[in-house]
């Protein structure tokens, strides 16, 4: 089994990476690292100022808060990275098969269907993690370069929020995958559900009282608020500029990882119950 697993995951991965979604999206995440080492390195000044003027006088930022602004910045643009990739990479992995008509050589190789379903989760969240690895590198660097020295462990938590973020996504693609015979309408399914449906309910939720982090979009927050528990589009909880408790960490990871199951739960059951016929 796992052979056959990593058989079918090398060559699914293989074929993501030599596609044109896969070179879109490395270029457009190289792209907008760029613009944003542009923006951290020669504006980061006028963003957050060398100084703060208060009532006259002149108070310094420290670097530690200076440090942490500029990984808040990179990480608010990050979060749309595993969105758009995922919406590429996984929105499409089963739908395109059908759409293209290419399911059945799948189904007629000699490996089960729960393989199939897997390799199709592995090889997307290997394609998708890579663009985000390349975003996140290029922020360490711009890091190194503007303040001379490496991130302290909260870039770590950083980087490891990312890659789960990436997988929850990856799931949530995969599933919505599975309703679809055309991989333009999965995509845009996937994107609608997460950019539109979920802010709607979060308004819900927080009109209603209910806890917004709730929502897996709000849950997701938590990747920049490791160095500044501020998120500008969930009120609910406040804000800081120290980084988030552990126990909000502990709390959006969980939040993450039942998102996680529901969609793999989803996913296994649509693709074993869709019939597919020539």
């Amino acid at each position: 089994m796992f052979f056959e697993l990593r058989k079918i995951t090398q060559f699914l991965t293989i074929n993501f990476w030599n596609s044109r979604a896969f070179t879109f999206m490395a270029f457009l995440t190289i792209f907008i690292s760029i613009l944003m080492f542009i923006l951290t390195f020669f504006d980061f000044n006028s963003i957050i100022g060398t100084f703060v003027q208060s009532g006259g006088l002149v108070i310094n930022v420290p670097n530690q808060l200076r440090e942490a602004s500029f990984n808040f910045i990179w990480g608010n643009i990050f979060i749309y990275i595993p969105i758009l990739a995922s919406a590429f990479f996984a929105a499409g992995a089963i739908s395109q098969e059908l759409e293209q008509k290419t399911i059945y050589q799948l189904l007629s190789l000699p490996i089960s269907k729960e393989i199939i379903l897997l390799g199709k989760i592995l090889s997307s969240f290997f394609a998708t993690g890579l663009i985000v690895s390349l975003f996140i590198l290029t922020q360490f660097i711009s890091y190194v370069i503007t303040f001379h020295s490496f991130p302290d462990l909260n870039f770590l938590t950083y980087y490891l929020l990312a890659l789960l973020i990436t997988f929850s996504d990856v799931a949530m693609g995969i599933a919505v995958s599975t309703f679809f015979s055309k991989s333009a309408n999965a995509s845009i399914a996937y994107l609608i559900i997460y950019i539109v449906a979920m802010d709607i309910i979060s308004l819900i939720f927080s009109s209603t009282g209910i806890n917004p982090l709730l929502i897996k979009a709000n849950a997701d927050r938590i990747v920049y608020r490791v160095f500044m528990n501020i998120d500008p589009y969930v009120l609910y909880y406040g804000g800081s500029l120290s980084p988030a408790p552990f126990w909000e960490i502990i709390y959006s990871i969980e939040i993450l990882l039942a998102y996680t199951g529901c969609f793999l739960f989803i996913a296994y059951i649509s693709f074993f119950r869709r019939g597919i016929v020539k």
